[in-house]
């Protein structure tokens, strides 16, 4: 899914994403006095609703129970219409869980395999773009798709110069396309879960090209759902089926969950400290000089008395039960005075501040969980390079993963399969990071950066709620309103 760098617009590619906007002043409050505990996993597919009405002519059939996505991305669309407006996303390998097995028809925007009612909403064209029977090619891609019950629904790695290879290349081959091959120190092992060469073949059907146009370059991220061994060498396989030399990847690490459950029994209070920094301590003013005590965990939580203060030349906070830490070493949060605009008693909503590096997900004025968390390294501000826009605004659209890819300075970046992504204003979201452990501190291009497992989670508590078998999900006007993301200094 190629998007380009937070903040900027998105080209006209598939799949469309529409830009968000703030929510206007004068909504109406958003109830959520209904809702239970943060769904786990946060893939779960909510109740089934009724499809769009439309005046779609139906036919009688009995088609099986789901769509099978075969090409890359399937649009949803609100009613049996290409012109309509796209609900939701599914990629290929998915099956879509039908709510109907009428066949619809429109006069205007005709499907060759029919229109079918998807649940819980929305309408998906058979034929071209999914299937009512089986496919080998899909089928394969299915052992592709991430694990949604996982915080890193992929492994990922940091790449080098080398090839993307279309289909297992051959020792012989492999030494023509990569000059530097005896260099390297090969990596014979493949780490299950692996993949057939025969599903690779399937994936691609009759594929007599080696290479694909592009290669891999040093500044970018990849991700791989399985591994392939072959001719005395391993390689990693791409969501998208591209084949890459394992040897040619450096594995990344998950950075640990950054945060607090503030809801939880003997839970700390806010506000809190997070202590961000490796060389953190416990501080006492004794005179007129400042005395190191103990060191503060990384991670650790410090319930503090208030924000900061000056106290002998240096920025400080009062923790709860003694002593200061440095403002220098912690992100910090303090409970919200007030409700914004359009967030009822009882509604889900998110405080992002941008200066003390937190994101806070509320109920009502209730806190729930706090984060550590990384916003723009440009400061605020919309169109400012790498800035973090303040304002109040809705999810627009939820996607799984989505890649972003830019430019700077005549250096080429690209990130695969970025998790949890949650877009409110263009290309503007609440994402998982993997590339980095810099939370709390600035570091994004004006995107918000947690943790994987603190973006999963925070993802499957917002709205709107990703749907089985869909990969993707817009807000929907006719359903329970999306949440309000509240971005401040």
């Amino acid at each position: 899914m190629a998007l380009v760098a937070c903040g900027a617009v998105a080209p006209s590619v598939e799949p469309a994403r529409p830009s968000a906007t703030p929510l206007p002043s004068g909504s109406a409050p958003a109830s959520d006095a209904s809702r239970g505990a943060p769904p786990a996993p946060p893939i779960a597919a909510p109740t089934s609703l009724a499809p769009a009405a439309s005046s779609a002519a139906a036919a009688p059939s009995a088609p099986p129970a789901s769509l099978l996505v075969t090409a890359r991305w399937l649009p949803i669309h609100e009613r049996p219409d290409r012109g309509s407006p796209r609900v939701g996303l599914s990629r290929r390998g998915q099956r879509v869980p039908l709510s109907s097995a009428a066949r619809a028809t429109h006069p205007s925007s005709p499907c060759r395999g029919g229109w079918y009612a998807v649940a819980p909403r929305g309408f998906a064209c058979a034929g071209a773009d999914a299937t009512l029977g089986e496919d080998r090619g899909a089928e394969a891609a299915a052992a592709l798709l991430p694990d949604a019950s996982r915080s890193l629904p992929f492994r990922v790695g940091a790449a080098s110069f080398g090839p993307r290879y279309r289909r297992p290349p051959t020792a012989g081959e492999q030494a023509v396309t990569e000059l530097d091959l005896t260099k390297l120190t090969r990596t014979a092992q493949a780490e299950p879960p692996l993949i057939d060469p025969s599903a690779l073949a399937a994936l691609r059907g009759r594929e007599p090209r080696l290479l694909f146009a592009r290669g891999t370059y040093a500044s970018e991220r990849v991700a791989w759902a399985r591994e392939l061994a072959g001719d005395g060498r391993a390689f990693v396989v791409t969501p998208d089926g591209a084949i890459l030399p394992k040897d040619r990847v450096t594995p990344l690490d998950e950075p640990p969950a950054f945060g607090a459950d503030l809801a939880a029994p003997g839970a700390s209070k806010l506000p809190v400290a997070l202590v961000v920094t490796e060389d953190a301590r416990r501080l006492e003013v004794e005179g007129d000089h400042l005395v190191e005590r103990e060191p503060l965990a990384r991670r650790s939580v410090i319930p503090v008395d208030g924000g900061p203060v000056t106290t002998l030349g240096v920025r400080l906070l009062r923790a709860r039960g003694g002593g200061w830490v440095r403002a220098s070493d912690v992100a910090w949060a303090e409970a919200p005075a007030s409700l914004p605009v359009g967030v009822g008693p009882d509604a889900r909503w998110v405080r992002a501040s941008v200066g003390r590096g937190t994101l806070l997900a509320m109920r009502g004025l209730t806190p729930v969980r706090v984060f550590a968390m990384s916003p723009g390294a440009g400061g605020v501000g919309q169109g400012v390079t790498h800035g973090t826009p303040l304002g109040r605004f809705m999810v627009s659209w939820k996607h799984l993963t989505a890649d972003m890819s830019g430019e700077e300075g005549g250096v080429r970046w690209s990130v695969d399969e970025v998790p949890w992504v949650a877009y409110y204003l263009d290309g503007y979201a609440v994402h998982g990071a993997y590339w980095h452990d810099g939370f709390g501190r600035p570091r994004s291009h004006g995107c918000l950066n947690l943790t994987p497992a603190d973006a999963r989670w925070l993802f499957g508590w917002m709205d709107p709620q990703l749907p089985e078998g869909w990969y993707a999900v817009a807000a929907h006007p006719t359903l329970r309103p999306a949440t309000i993301i509240d971005v401040a200094p």
